[in-house]
């Protein structure tokens, strides 16, 4: 009998002790279910902050879409403009350079004796229009009120282009404004 005590004893270890294994392995389980369990809920919160983010930005969005369609709608009258106003200034070009076109006197002006003061003498004729706007920039004040007009004359066979203004009816008033310009 004692030897039946043992084995039964034995036994209840044996299966106490197996017990114990299957519930140490439940544990782990377990504690790594609950490790899953809180990282998604860690990822759902952040889930949850992004979607709370992006419903904020939506709501931005709305406030500035009238705005924004505003402003796509101006920005083809502005196209508009800029395109009027290149051809605008394409054509005021057009017309200096045809008013700066060199001028033959006429017989009136061979009877009549003026002075005027030459501003620049230049060889090359697609250097008349920049000549001029330099020296009128450089002397906006004194030179407002003068219209400018090209003398072509031919030195030892080449040909120059001289900018001049002015119609003065005394040596002395050319003289005086050509100080002033110095």
């Amino acid at each position: 009998m004692l030897k039946l005590t043992n084995y039964l004893l034995l036994l209840f270890v044996a299966i106490y002790g197996l017990s114990g294994c299957v519930n140490k392995q439940a544990l782990v389980d377990r504690e790594q279910q609950m490790q899953e369990e809180k990282k998604l809920k860690d990822k759902q919160l952040l889930l949850v902050d992004k979607v709370a983010s992006l419903e904020a930005d939506l709501q931005q969005w709305h406030k500035l879409q009238p705005d924004l369609e505003r402003l796509v709608a101006i920005e083809g009258e502005l196209r508009l403009l800029i395109s009027q106003l290149n051809t605008l200034v394409n054509e005021a070009k057009i017309k200096q350079r045809t008013e700066m076109k060199a001028v033959k006197p006429n017989n009136s002006d061979k009877k009549k004796k003026f002075y005027a003061v030459q501003l620049v003498s230049v060889s090359n004729v697609n250097s008349i229009q920049s000549s001029w706007l330099k020296i009128k920039q450089k002397n906006s004040s004194l030179l407002s009120q003068y219209q400018p007009f090209i003398e072509q004359i031919t030195i030892k066979n080449k040909l120059y282009y001289r900018i001049k203004i002015g119609k003065f009816s005394s040596k002395n008033k050319a003289s005086q404004l050509c100080l002033q310009l110095k």
